[in-house]
């Protein structure tokens, strides 16, 4: 299976939790989903990677696109700090998607979550995670997530 949304759904399929524990968590995942997809698509569309260097539009990403998406994020967070969360249920695979997304992110600027600082609150919270950790560490079974975009 090759698509990300497909994954993530059929991994929430198998671990139901992951789906979200309530209808609206279900919802708010599936709303995390497509965010992170929208942001990802930008990100594809206007900034280099390793496989291709492009530069048009990229100022705008960081100076608008981007800054733009984080702060309707930001609106959707709850719950007191440091530990912000958009569900209930903590890690659904709409945030540990959109977390992927933004991981991707900082690995170009890192300062990017600096001026939503419920997202950095929260990206840090679940970048301490055990299991994301493990991921990091390439001691997943998955690989390990390199940096795909660059500056």
């Amino acid at each position: 299976m090759g698509q990300s949304m497909a994954i993530a759904n059929v991994l929430a399929r198998q671990a139901p939790a992951l789906a979200g524990e309530t209808d609206k968590d279900y919802v708010m995942s599936q709303m995390l989903l497509a965010e992170a997809e929208d942001i990802y698509g930008l990100l594809v569309k206007l900034c280099p990677t390793i496989m291709k260097d492009k530069r048009d539009g990229v100022t705008q990403l960081w100076s608008e696109d981007v800054p733009a998406h984080l702060a309707k994020l930001e609106a959707l967070l709850e719950g007191p700090g440091p530990r912000f969360a958009f569900t209930f249920t903590g890690l659904t695979v709409g945030e540990l998607y959109l977390w992927g997304v933004l991981y991707q992110m900082t690995l170009v600027k890192p300062e990017v979550l600096s001026n939503t600082p419920k997202i950095n609150a929260w990206y840090s919270f679940v970048h301490q995670h055990p299991g994301v950790q493990k991921t990091l560490e390439g001691k997943a079974g998955v690989g390990t997530l390199g940096q795909y975009f660059i500056a």
